[in-house]
């Protein structure tokens, strides 16, 4: 779990907090994202940064410019994704170089949850209300607006199995489930 300060690990079962990890020169970290070896990587939103649990430290991972802002992320197959609300796009940093590519540019909003489908797909919300499906090839397809109900959205999970789309929201103290379909 992110905080303030850093990363807290819990313990799920037993409902208790096991260590916090602070993160150096800290800015506001936000989100989370678990790799299938167990990796952890941090983003930083106000510090432009990514970073990495390495024995059990956080550490700078990625920095500067091209990750500006930092949002959501996840990890997809040998990449991590990134939403960049510096330029208004999505990101892949590959997880052994940190090379860093554009996946698609969303527009104006303030880009939250970063997801995949399972199926090669990007799921993508805006705190605004937006979410989009970004498709292989780099194009981007709205699959839900909530901004005209004044409903902003969250960080997001998709559940690939039921084509189920779940976004709390920032305003209304809910949750809300969606099946959006491939």
């Amino acid at each position: 779990v992110v905080e303030r300060t850093g990363l807290v690990e819990v313990d799920i079962e037993g409902g208790s907090i096991v260590r916090r990890i602070k993160a150096p020169e800290v800015g506001m970290p936000n989100d989370v994202a678990v790799d299938g070896a167990g990796g952890v990587w941090v983003s930083d939103m106000r510090g432009n940064r990514i970073y990495r649990l390495i024995e059990g430290a956080l550490e700078v991972w990625l920095s500067g410019a091209a990750i500006e802002k930092p949002n959501g992320i996840h990890v997809l197959n040998d990449e991590l994704l990134i939403g960049v609300n510096g330029d208004q796009s999505v990101k892949a940093a590959n997880l052994d170089t940190g090379e860093i590519r554009t996946v698609a540019r969303l527009g104006e909003g303030i880009i939250d949850g970063v997801q995949d489908d399972g199926d090669g797909n990007i799921i993508v919300s805006h705190w605004e209300g937006r979410v989009f499906r970004i498709a292989p090839d780099g194009s981007v397809t709205r699959i839900l607006d909530t901004s005209v109900l004044e409903e902003m959205s969250a960080d997001i999970e998709y559940v690939p199995e039921r084509d189920l789309l779940v976004v709390p929201t920032f305003i209304g103290n809910r949750v809300t489930a969606y099946e959006v379909g491939p």
